[in-house]
């Protein structure tokens, strides 16, 4: 046998076992490690501290790692950019050029010597490199921009509305939102977006309790109207999306990770938008379903 493949002695941090059981749907289940769960204790973060020691000692022995590093870097040093998104005469684009620990977020003013500039980067926001932006959204018109930002690692977005012309935040923050899908409605003074119930009202299931809301720009988040969600089940995902005339809401309702989806769709022309009339297209089926709209009027189309 090499030194290489000699086996080495580790010392691992040790874990104690609790003595607990919770019944679920009438069978035992043991969890002797939930106290693990909570990052926070002293006794979490001994663990968490001598794990991470373990690993970085382990680290150190790995043959040809440097290397590796260096293919790996090497590989990886290329300049990316999404697809854009036309909205009004603006277009939007991520690009994360080669060095960059995460993509900024970049606009084409109007006209034809539209001047490219960066409309958000993360990093200048916190240059320590823990907020990143899970998602973005313009309006209609490309005036406006709702963004979601987390930080440390959480995906606990909070959504807020900025200028594009200026980049000042002129709306939010919103939180409790998690990257959440959103249609602006014409104008760019209101929008639906998912966000979860206060998790006051539910001890215990904070990731849970979506509902679909309407928000108008300058309102408090706690005066945003319930559109969808009460009375189903706690685990659903929703999706929303406006056509970009304005006239329909979708709304694609999902239970946790299962393939099934329910669709509802509602004429918006009839009455206000916080009273959307929701008519089911396909529901109860075992199978995942979304809407295309006809051309010139899908939910991703811009007139």
């Amino acid at each position: 046998m090499t030194s290489a493949a000699r086996p080495t002695s580790r010392r691992y941090p040790h874990a104690g076992r609790q003595d607990l059981v919770e019944e679920l749907h009438g069978l035992p289940v043991p969890d002797p490690y939930r106290w693990l769960e909570d990052a926070h204790t002293p006794a979490t973060r001994r663990w968490s501290d001598e794990q991470q020691a373990l690993y970085e000692a382990e680290r150190a022995q790995w043959p040809g790692l440097r290397c590796w590093e260096e293919q790996v870097a090497a590989l990886t040093a290329v300049d990316r950019a999404s697809p854009p998104r036309s909205r009004g005469a603006r277009l939007f684009w991520l690009q994360q050029d080669a060095g960059q620990e995460h993509p900024v977020l970049m606009v084409r003013d109007p006209g034809p010597g539209g001047a490219e500039r960066v409309l958000l980067d993360p990093h200048a926001l916190d240059p320590s490199g823990r907020t990143v932006l899970d998602a973005w959204q313009p309006s209609l018109e490309g005036d406006l921009l709702a963004c979601q930002l987390s930080r440390n690692g959480t995906e606990n977005s909070e959504l807020s509305v900025i200028d594009v012309a200026t980049g000042k935040t002129v709306d939010g923050p919103v939180d409790r939102v998690r990257k959440s899908s959103l249609g602006w409605l014409p104008g760019g003074r209101a929008f639906y977006y998912v966000r979860r119930l206060d998790p006051r009202l539910n001890p215990g299931e904070e990731r849970h309790h979506r509902r679909v809301w309407l928000h108008r720009l300058g309102t408090a988040p706690h005066t945003d109207v319930l559109v969808f969600g009460e009375g189903r089940e706690r685990t659903q995902f929703y999706s929303v999306a406006v056509t970009a005339d304005g006239r329909w809401l979708a709304v694609r309702a999902s239970p946790g990770t299962g393939r099934r989806s329910d669709v509802y769709l509602a004429d918006l022309t009839p009455g206000p938008p916080e009273r959307p009339l929701l008519y089911p297209v396909q529901e109860g089926l075992p199978a995942a379903f979304c809407l295309h709209g006809v051309p010139g009027t899908g939910l991703q189309d811009v007139l």
